[in-house]
């Protein structure tokens, strides 16, 4: 889908002081997960600091999803792991999660699934919050799926406003064209140099531009005999391995038209020649190797 998250992204701002004035929080997402390993727990939203334990984590292990939230009982913090929902399949669904004066209720595709009074406090001990998508802070727990559309709110929907907003990313979903894929057999001829992590400060993240000889096609329609492809090549403020492709090397790439991924036109860009833009650009859309 075009506008979903392939990878996990963060991003910048604190805003935990209108949940902790309101002591309300709704969180609203469009998520098509994969079975996550056993071993494994996927982070699919992080809120927090950026040390120590998260004041929201919306995760899953299997076909678990699961809510870590911070309260204050009595002034004094605590940390609750409540188990919400199983997913029902690996399609897209969209799920909301709402708490306020110790109810925490959990809605999927606009029906309500779970409410429980076991979780107590408020949200007046939420501290300094970064926002991950798709992984925690300090980036161990990337979860294997995709997500768009996502809300957070300082307050607790109702039960009616959840079901209008299913209903309308249902209807967003039966509109939507998949973008065309092409899979290639590629050569790489040139690249962006990718500079440390810490140069492109305040962003964490960052989009290389490579140029590659089309030598096979095997999925999918091309017209030229070169093309340009946007890869990750850092996240979490780490080097990816791809950074470091050799030229000359002969890769299968699965890719989309940039253009359909509207989600990456305000990340960071490396990129060492503007005269080759002419040249069809694509995305890569296969999961970033550390």
């Amino acid at each position: 889908m075009s506008s979903q998250v392939r990878s996990r992204i963060h991003s910048r701002g604190d805003f935990s002081s209108g949940f902790s004035s309101s002591g309300a929080v709704t969180v609203l997402a469009l998520l098509t997960p994969t079975q996550v390993k056993p071993e494994h727990k996927g982070t699919i939203l992080w809120l927090g600091p950026t040390s120590g334990s998260p004041n929201l984590e919306l995760s899953q292990e299997l076909d678990q999803v699961s809510l870590r939230l911070r309260t204050a009982v009595d002034g004094r913090a605590t940390e609750n792991i409540t188990g919400l929902c199983q997913w029902p399949d690996d399609k897209t669904h969209f799920l909301a999660v709402t708490y306020a004066e110790s109810v925490l209720a959990v809605y999927l595709d606009g029906k309500q699934v779970m409410r429980t009074e076991s979780v107590k406090g408020d949200l007046s001990r939420w501290r300094a919050t970064e926002v991950v998508f798709g992984d925690n802070f300090q980036a161990t727990a990337d979860w294997p799926g995709k997500h768009e559309g996502i809300a957070i709110y300082d307050r607790a929907l109702s039960e009616a406003e959840i079901e209008q907003q299913a209903t309308a990313f249902t209807r967003t979903l039966a509109a939507r064209k998949e973008p065309p894929q092409l899979r290639i057999i590629g050569k790489l001829k040139a690249r962006s140099m990718t500079p440390e992590p810490a140069r492109i400060l305040p962003y964490y993240q960052s989009l290389g531009v490579y140029e590659y000889a089309v030598e096979e096609v095997k999925e999918g329609k091309c017209d030229g005999s070169t093309i340009l492809v946007t890869h990750w090549v850092i996240m979490q403020k780490k080097k990816l391995s791809i950074a470091a492709r050799k030229i000359g090397s002969r890769v299968e790439l699965l890719l989309e038209p940039y253009d359909a991924n509207p989600q990456l036109k305000n990340d960071f860009w490396l990129f060492d020649d503007a005269e080759k833009l002419d040249l069809p650009l694509m995305f890569d859309i296969s999961r970033p190797q550390p």
